[in-house]
């Protein structure tokens, strides 16, 4: 018996416990199954409170042709705080490469996806190491942009002494470009 490859559609969890046919241990590995499995019904992906990760190099990466076409129908696709106590979810920034814009999660061509109490931090203290935005939404290509995205109840904490001129002045909590990410 090999791997599910069948696409996502229900509810899943990010972080309760040991990696199963409904539970990933990270957004990383969510993020992965979902770029290559793709969907074919909304999928929600509830996230314990108190919960945390730190992205990878590269930042976190959501978008692939499979993905994008699946969420350029009627489907949906979110993640959001599990009912109940603790603070909100946080992805910590990975540390950034220095002579490239970075950022904690990148968004390329996704459509109808909501990010509901899921905090970004950047703790770098560099210059070189900090994050130029948390959420980074980019066209996949030059008929195929983010469209109809939610980012709610989440708080983005980036570090104000970024001064980069890389992407904006400093760094940018939400970022929509019309450009293909790097």
């Amino acid at each position: 018996l090999g791997p599910d490859t069948s696409p996502l559609n229900g509810t899943y969890s990010i972080g309760l416990g040991a990696a199963s046919c409904t539970n990933y241990i990270s957004f990383e590995s969510a993020f992965a199954d979902l770029n290559t499995r793709g969907l074919d019904g909304n999928v929600l992906f509830e996230v314990p409170g108190d919960y945390s990760e730190t992205a990878p190099l590269g930042g976190l990466r959501l978008g692939s042709a499979l993905l994008n076409s699946n969420l350029a129908t009627p489907y949906t696709l979110t993640f959001i705080k599990l009912a109940g106590g603790g603070a909100n979810p946080v992805i910590y920034a990975q540390v950034g490469s220095g002579t490239t814009a970075d950022g904690i999660v990148y968004l390329t061509g996704v459509d109808n996806t909501t990010f509901d109490q899921i905090d970004l931090k950047d703790n770098n203290a560099s210059g070189t190491a900090m994050m130029e935005w948390g959420y980074g939404f980019f066209r996949m290509s030059a008929t195929e942009g983010a469209q109809n995205n939610t980012i709610q109840n989440c708080v983005i904490d980036l570090n104000r002494n970024n001064n980069t001129t890389l992407v904006a002045e400093g760094s940018v909590g939400i970022l929509s470009l019309n450009l293909t990410a790097a």
